[in-house]
C-alpha cells in the first residue's frame, strides 16, 4: 500500500499537482517507518524539479545521507537527483559521487533508460563546465561501449549527442 501511495504522489506531481503529492509524502514521511525515507526522498526530488533547488537538496540529503543503509526500489533515482542538486550547488565532488552511485545502481538493475538519462546529465554538466575534457572523453567511450554491447542508450549517439 505504501508503494502505491508513493506512485500516486509521483503521478500527481507529473500532473502538476505538487500540493496533493506533497501532502501524501509529508504524511508518509512523518510516520517514521520504513516508508518514510522513500517518501522524503521523493518529496526532495519533487521540490528540486519544481525549482526549489536548495530546499529539495536539503530534503534529499536528509533522506539519503542520514539513512545510508535504507534501500527501496527508486533509491537510484533519488541518488541521481541528489547528485544533480549538489552540482547545482557547485559541489562537484559530492555531485559526481552521487551521480556515479546512481549510475552503478541503474546498470546493475538493467534500468537502461535511467542510465541513459544520468549519463546524458553528466555529459551536459561536462559540456557546460568545459574543464573536464578527459572525463567527457571517458564518458563518450562508455556510451560507445554500451552501444557496442547492444545495451541501447535511447536517443544518444556517442560524442555527438544533443537533446
Amino acid at each position: 500500500q505504501a508503494q502505491l501511495r508513493l506512485e500516486q504522489a509521483k503521478c500527481l506531481s507529473r500532473l502538476q499537482q505538487d500540493g496533493a503529492a506533497t501532502a501524501i509524502l509529508i504524511a508518509m514521511a512523518n510516520k517514521k517507518d520504513v516508508n518514510s525515507t522513500p517518501a522524503l526522498a521523493l518529496l526532495g526530488s519533487i521540490k528540486l524539479q519544481s525549482g526549489q533547488t536548495e530546499f529539495g537538496h536539503r530534503i534529499l540529503q536528509r533522506a539519503l545521507e542520514q539513512n545510508p543503509a535504507a534501500e527501496w526500489p527508486q533509491r537510484g533515482e533519488a541518488e541521481a537527483d541528489l547528485g544533480l542538486a549538489y552540482l547545482m550547488q557547485n559541489d562537484e565532488a559530492a555531485g559526481l559521487r552521487w551521480l556515479h552511485s546512481a549510475q552503478r545502481r541503474f546498470e546493475a538493475a538493467g534500468k537502461h533508460e535511467m542510465l541513459d538519462k544520468s549519463l546524458w546529465n553528466e555529459a551536459q554538466y561536462y559540456e557546460h563546465n568545459g574543464k573536464h575534457r578527459a572525463d567527457a572523453a571517458a564518458l563518450a567511450d562508455r556510451l560507445r561501449t554500451l552501444e557496442i554491447s547492444n545495451t541501447p542508450i535511447a536517443g544518444v549517439t556517442p560524442a555527438t549527442s544533443t537533446r
